[in-house]
């Protein structure tokens, strides 16, 4: 059935003068008689982003100015969290905002596009040390929809146009943590922007680099051309659709290299209809180390990947769709193992069609079902199962070159797992011939287990 919140596809919010006549015209009065009274109004706006950051923990300063009729300002924004406000901001100070609007378009148009112009210059951004608490409601009873309305919430897609100048946000540890200073961006219609950092650090101690890129911005539509993040890394063409926001639907496009390889993707997302499209291939993992960075052992290369899914963001049980992929590792012994892996959405069930891994000394394969929920908030009732097999008769083949000759025999067995009633069971049995790990040696040895635990979200 569908949602009496969201418009038709094709229709937009009615306006707030077909809504409320009667509403608007008074508002509308109000405003014009307020206008002449600018400081009483400056005054009352004030107060009222005051309360609305104290609702939510936080202390709020600025210096108002403007007309206000078309133009607001908000010179020395500060914004500072509570005592004992459980938030990752320490602090945000703005040196000037301003905001362009159209009383007519609040009328005539809707609230949405009512905004014109966005300026912000002089942001400095400080997080603190803070860990979000683990909710305790079911962590999947919260629909992917909230990833919609995040999307079409962004700024962006409230305005004409935008201008930030002078960004700098620093994160929890200013010395290794996340770092990012001079930040630009300009999105403006029918004019070629700019994306720009001058230096950005990810966490880790990596070294900071500087990024640029070009956009454009017309009705709602934000393009972001030719960002290099790293030497193996470009994202070549990002596309974010906002137009037909007054409907919940936005559209996502992106293509990128990655590692020698291609990726693109598409989704368009509505109320009642996803629709993903992801394809990638030849992505080496070899030419992504430095941006990575240190991980021990081999990574595998995939080969190629495809991925076509569509449903309901709020029913599970209604989605169908293929995901294929296939990778390569390369092994100690200098040779290649290849992985081949299936899944088909279809009929209200996830079934994994094909899981087959081969190298020269070793292969294992699986396969197994599930059946998928009405909605996610019956998650917790999902119910499937799984089995695997393996064998390999080489065991330094998968261990990084460095700690291949430790560890060597042969070892075989079967994997059996079943979900049911927010837990997982699994059943292992295998056996092994002359094993060794390290100082361990072993001529013969076998191992049976079995173990159930509950699956966090699902209870």
């Amino acid at each position: 059935m569908p949602n009496a919140d969201v418009p038709p596809a094709g229709t937009g919010r009615p306006s707030l003068v077909r809504r409320h006549p009667r509403v608007a015209l008074i508002l509308l009065v109000l405003l014009l008689g307020a206008i002449a009274h600018r400081p009483i109004l400056q005054t009352l706006l004030g107060c009222g982003l005051q309360f609305a950051a104290a609702q939510r923990g936080f202390v709020f300063e600025a210096q108002i100015s403007g007309n206000l009729l078309t133009q607001c300002s908000l010179k020395g924004l500060s914004l500072t969290p509570k005592p004992g406000a459980q938030t990752p901001l320490e602090s945000l100070f703005v040196r000037q905002a301003t905001f362009d609007y159209s009383p007519a378009r609040l009328l005539f148009r809707g609230a949405d596009r009512c905004l014109t112009a966005v300026a912000i210059e002089g942001v400095e951004l400080r997080l603190s040390r803070f860990k979000k608490p683990v909710p305790q409601e079911d962590l999947l009873a919260q629909p992917p929809d909230r990833w919609l309305k995040a999307l079409l919430g962004l700024p962006l897609f409230w305005t004409d146009q935008v201008r930030l100048s002078e960004v700098n946000i620093t994160g929890a540890d200013p010395q290794t943590g996340f770092a990012l200073r001079g930040g630009i961006l300009t999105a403006l219609p029918g004019v070629s922007g700019v994306l720009a950092v001058e230096s950005l650090r990810l966490p880790g101690g990596r070294d900071p680099v500087a990024l640029r890129a070009t956009t454009s911005f017309t009705n709602r539509r934000f393009i972001l051309k030719g960002l290099r993040i790293a030497p193996a890394l470009e994202l070549s063409r990002l596309e974010l659709d906002g137009s037909g926001r007054n409907r919940g639907v936005a559209k996502l496009q992106l293509e990128g290299l990655c590692g020698g390889g291609r990726l693109v993707a598409q989704l368009e997302a509505g109320p009642l209809t996803w629709l993903l499209h992801a394809e990638a291939s030849q992505i080496k993992a070899s030419e992504l180390s430095d941006t990575l960075g240190k991980i021990t052992g081999p990574l595998p290369d995939l080969v190629s990947a495809r991925v076509d899914l569509g449903g309901d963001p709020n029913r599970p049980k209604s989605w169908s769709g293929a995901v294929r992929l296939r990778c390569e590792l390369p092994l100690s012994s200098g040779g290649n193992a290849s992985l081949e892996c299936g899944a088909a959405l279809e009929n209200g069930a996830l079934e994994l069609t094909s899981l087959d891994g081969r190298a020269p000394a070793s292969y294992f394969a699986g396969s197994g079902r599930v059946r998928l929920p009405g909605t996610w908030a019956e998650f917790a009732r999902v119910e499937g199962g799984a089995q695997l097999e393996f064998e390999s008769s080489n065991l330094g083949d998968w261990m990084p070159l460095a700690s291949a000759s430790r560890i060597g025999g042969t070892l075989r067995g079967e994997a059996k797992a079943k979900l049911a009633k927010g837990a997982l069971q699994v059943d292992l049995q295998m056996g092994g011939d002359s094993v060794q790990a390290g100082s361990f040696r072993s001529a013969k040895c076998r191992l049976e287990a079995s173990f159930a635990a509950p699956i966090q979200g699902l209870r």
